[in-house]
């Protein structure tokens, strides 16, 4: 069962990603996490079993799977730019006591931000 295989992967990638998200941006993912959880719920509802229709399981399995490469992709992205912020804020904690030095810090920090808002 080629459906079976895609499924059991799709599903050890998302164990994956769930595991690795920190409390701290699992709000950013939220709308990805809602999507695949809706997508099983569903195939709760609809009793999905091998039995049924090859491309109705492929259908499925499909939407799963893009569901959650999407989390996995996002996921990524968020880890590497909550990285840069951590970062930025510990450079805050440490810079000179001046205006520039609290300017150019701020400056890269919101730019983060606002490059998170627009993904």
């Amino acid at each position: 069962y080629p459906e079976a295989m895609s499924l059991q992967e799709t599903l050890r990638t998302f164990n994956r990603c769930n595991a690795s998200i920190q409390p701290s941006i699992r709000p950013l993912l939220a709308d990805r996490m809602i999507d695949i959880q809706s997508t099983i719920e569903w195939s709760f509802k609809r009793k999905i079993c091998w039995e049924m229709d090859k491309s109705f399981l492929e259908d499925y399995v499909t939407k799963l799977h893009n569901n959650v490469m999407s989390l996995h992709d996002q996921l990524g992205e968020i880890q590497d730019r909550a990285s840069n912020v951590e970062e930025l804020v510990q450079q805050l904690k440490t810079c000179s006591y001046s205006h520039s030095a609290f300017s150019e810090i701020l400056t890269e920090l919101q730019t983060v931000i606002d490059n998170m808002n627009l993904s």
